[in-house]
């Protein structure tokens, strides 16, 4: 009979036979033998330190080795033909529910959003417009004042007019 190396970190302990399984081989009492932790969990880490070490040159070596292959190559081409083709229906039977509804797409809000744009565009120039004309009329007006003042001012010096 072989025994594994590390016979002191085994633990053995008997189990009534009320807790014990159905199918036990000795009535009344059954031996259980546990691992100690530390073993499984030095089993999983090593083998996950080997997929971790294997790393992106493995992987991207693998991912050539599939995608170059015609069988694999062609299902995925023909999945994503697929789901382009199910994406559109699907966009066609919602923007169809939502007309029956009566609720704004997302086109229709699209195209709302650039006629808005539009109108603002269009009153931001006129706005600008209109502060020229505003400030043109202004600039008439400081004129006019200016040159009244003027006449007023030439007209007090040189006395009153003579006809």
């Amino acid at each position: 009979m072989k025994y594994p190396k590390n016979t002191s970190k085994l633990t053995a302990f008997a189990i009534p036979s009320e807790y014990q399984s159905k199918g036990s081989a000795i009535p009344g009492w059954c031996v259980q033998v546990k691992l100690p932790p530390s073993t499984v969990m030095k089993e999983e880490k090593t083998l996950f330190e080997k997929l971790y070490e294997a790393g992106e040159e493995h992987l991207a070596r693998f991912a050539k080795d599939v995608l170059s292959h015609p069988t694999f190559s062609s299902a995925m081409e023909k999945a994503f033909r697929n789901a382009a083709t199910t994406k559109g229906k699907v966009d066609r039977n919602l923007d169809t529910l939502l007309n029956l509804l009566n609720i704004p797409s997302k086109a229709d809000y699209t195209k709302l959003l650039a006629k808005v744009e539009a109108v603002q565009g269009s009153l931001v120039n006129l706005n600008i417009k209109l502060d020229r004309l505003l400030a043109q009329k202004e600039r008439v007006r400081k004129v006019s004042r200016h040159r009244t003042r003027r006449s007023r001012q030439t007209s007090e010096r040189n006395g009153p007019a003579s006809t």
